[in-house]
């Protein structure tokens, strides 16, 4: 009876185990894709920043033309306007691709840790199941078991069976050649 009650409170040890060893990684993702949530929103301001820059820097461009005494028509008026927008846009789609491609990053990070949180519960499943096999499903004791049942149904014995292992005509018709039968000093002696 304290057999069965040690082995039932070490199964139930090894589920308690994975069950917290889940919780953690699941606590770690929450961490991990709160911080993707951030790097997003930082990302986001710093586009709206971005494209204040951008709208600024144009302005100041205007602003400086006119009060220089050139038309906003002019030539490299323009050309020198487009250019401050073309690199502004391309500073703002470049700190979105970044800060995207970072928080996926993060994302990435959180679904492998709830995964790892997945695997750490069935490996607690797994070692409860075999802490009871370990103690109740012993080979020796399921071979004795199975030699007993198996050999009073049909009255041979196991050692007589013609797919034992040491039954020569099992061998033979498995086409298995003995090529050391009195032993080899390489592999041990054989019976």
């Amino acid at each position: 009876m304290a057999e069965i009650a040690i082995l039932a409170v070490s199964a139930v040890m090894a589920l308690n185990k994975g069950q917290k060893d889940k919780a953690l990684a699941y606590e770690a993702a929450g961490g991990i894709r709160d911080a993707a949530m951030r790097k997003k929103a930082a990302t986001t301001a710093e586009v709206g920043q971005g494209k204040r820059l951008k709208e600024t820097m144009a302005s100041r461009a205007i602003a400086l033309a006119a009060f220089g005494g050139g038309g906003v028509d002019d030539p490299s008026i323009q050309m020198l306007v487009g250019d401050l927008n073309a690199e502004g846009e391309y500073r703002i789609l470049s700190r979105l691709y970044v800060g995207m491609s970072e928080a996926a990053g993060l994302e990435f990070q959180s679904e492998q840790a709830m995964r790892t949180g997945d695997a750490a519960m069935d490996q607690g499943y797994m070692n409860a199941v075999t802490t009871v096999l370990s103690k109740y499903g012993s080979y020796g004791d399921m071979w004795k078991s199975a030699k007993k049942d198996f050999g009073s149904i049909k009255g041979v014995t196991w050692d007589k069976m013609p797919w034992s292992h040491t039954s020569k005509a099992a061998r033979a018709s498995l086409g298995m050649v003995d090529y050391a039968p009195q032993g080899s000093a390489a592999f041990g002696t054989y019976a």
